[in-house]
């Protein structure tokens, strides 16, 4: 389509239709900003799509949110950003843990420090 335009104005300049030629101008200004508007759309689409994605596999329990019964990601950053930030324990024996992000601090297993959590070697699961 863009192509036909320019072939349409270069008549129309050779022809000394002016008036044409500008409403071709004008048109070509309207078909970039609806192509780039339309990009702008698929873009939105698709953060929107993934970010339900998101939603459909995470779950919130001992106060961090977890999807697929991954690692926990901090609730703060999910709950005010959307941004699924992994927390790290404090060490391998701590119920406490820290978001690299918000500096959050929060207890996520919800489990005093004398009743510790025994994480699995791979440290995907705890018990």
């Amino acid at each position: 389509m863009l192509r036909d335009l320019k072939i349409i104005k270069d008549v129309l300049v050779e022809a000394w239709k002016i008036d044409e030629y500008t409403k071709i101008l004008e048109l070509q200004q309207q078909l970039s900003e609806m192509q780039n508007k339309a990009l702008e759309l698929e873009k939105e689409n698709k953060e929107l799509k993934d970010l339900f994605t998101i939603k459909e596999n995470i779950s919130f329990k001992n106060n961090a949110y977890y999807k697929w019964e991954d690692w926990p990601f901090c609730s703060r950053c999910w709950d005010k950003d959307k941004n699924l930030i992994r927390i790290i324990p404090l060490s391998i024996w701590d119920n406490y843990a820290n978001c690299p992000d918000c500096k959050n601090h929060f207890n996520f297993t919800w489990k005093e420090n004398d009743q510790m959590q025994v994480f699995s070697p791979d440290m995907s699961t705890y018990y």
